[in-house]
């Protein structure tokens, strides 16, 4: 399959000794761009540059490929406080995937949460072409009931699902988080993915649940994610782990773990955007999880407690989903055309110390596959 190839954006990789604290002998590091570019201090410590040209363009990547790549992910998540105190979080998302027999659909899932009542409601539905849009031209991508749309400076969100209307403008105040340092990721079964994210988003708009409506305010996270076809058997068989932290001390994270069982094979890694815009690519400790909460719909364990150790980043973290139920379920179409039954989007906290002071934060914690 032909790659598109885009770059931008000269990019510091910075390593911080390239030694992996694995727990496990079955688990591989992922190649990290080795071309020696320069040193650094940060922290008091002298660090080595990596040199890096990114492989994506975080204004054109923005866009719909029109179909080079199956599978093309547009993904917030948003941490908010209304002006009445409360805490609200928000999971949005809409996964454009190109089938076996050559269609495309538009999936779209959402996720809220008022931590403050414990009221929860997700949404999950799948179009054809013909009821959705996807620009090649600009950033739009669009369904009956929400769109995203703006481009690498601010974004706009909308939704309207059940009695939920959302209607959020996202403010991009930070250089992009590349992960990998390149932009490229070695996804389920070793196939090319591409990602990269604006962190801690300036956001702003109003919410409504049901008959509350909340001028919100806060910081979002964007994650755009392209490449080859996940393969359906992933959902069923391999476990995904994905958190994504956003700290008081201007770190921003994105962190993931893949477990391939028959491979007996796990896979870590942790990109990080320093508060300097410098983007750190870090291997981890395999994540240890906790307080397993069991969906009465579909029976799945999901933990919703993990600690994580990242030695490079002299790092130890812990995050915890305070109100556990968060699974987003599947509706019978989603269930029969990508073979999904659910996934799980948990609002976080984390506590914890990186460069040596505490840090704390929030974000979200992503459980897809198999959890049993």
């Amino acid at each position: 399959m032909h790659i598109q190839v885009k770059k931008l954006l000269p990019l510091g990789a910075i390593a911080l000794s390239a030694i992996f604290c694995a727990t496990t002998a079955f688990a591989l590091e992922i190649p990290r761009p080795d071309t020696v570019a320069r040193s650094m201090t940060y922290d008091d410590m002298q660090l080595t540059v990596r040199g890096n040209e990114s492989l994506v363009d975080v204004t054109q990547d923005l866009y719909f490929h029109g179909g080079t790549h199956p599978n093309e992910s547009w993904f917030t998540t948003s941490n908010l406080t209304a002006k009445s105190g409360d805490s609200i979080g928000l999971q949005t998302h809409f996964i454009g995937k190109l089938l076996p027999n050559g269609a495309t659909i538009l999936a779209v899932n959402f996720g809220i949460i008022n931590e403050t009542t414990g009221a929860y409601k997700s949404y999950e539905q799948i179009y054809q072409m013909k009821d959705a849009t996807l620009s090649q031209d600009s950033f739009l991508v669009k369904s009956p009931e929400g769109s995203m749309s703006g481009d690498e400076e601010s974004i706009h969100v909308l939704a309207s699902f059940d009695d939920v209307k959302i209607d959020l403008n996202l403010k991009n105040v930070r250089p992009p988080l590349i992960n990998n340092a390149q932009g490229k990721i070695s996804f389920f079964d070793g196939l090319d993915q591409y990602e990269y994210a604006f962190t801690a988003m300036e956001t702003s708009g109003q919410i409504d649940i049901g008959a509350n409506s909340y001028d919100v305010s806060g910081i979002s996270w964007f994650d755009r994610q392209f490449g080859e076809a996940t393969p359906l058997t992933a959902y069923s068989k391999d476990q995904w782990v994905w958190f994504n932290p956003q700290l008081d001390n201007g770190v921003s994270l994105s962190i993931w773990q893949i477990y391939q069982f028959d491979k007996k094979e796990i896979r870590l890694q942790a990109t990080a955007a320093l508060a300097n815009g410098s983007q750190v690519v870090a291997f981890i400790d395999p994540i240890e999880m906790s307080d397993y909460w069991v969906s009465p719909v579909t029976g799945k364990r999901f933990p919703t407690q993990f600690d994580v150790s990242i030695p490079e980043l002299d790092s130890k973290m812990h995050f915890e989903i305070p109100y556990k139920a968060q699974e987003i379920l599947s509706g019978e179409l989603s269930r029969k055309v990508v073979n999904s039954v659910s996934k799980y989007e948990g609002k976080m906290i984390v506590s914890g110390s990186m460069f040596g002071e505490a840090v704390k934060g929030e974000g979200y914690v992503e459980l897809v596959g198999r959890w049993k």
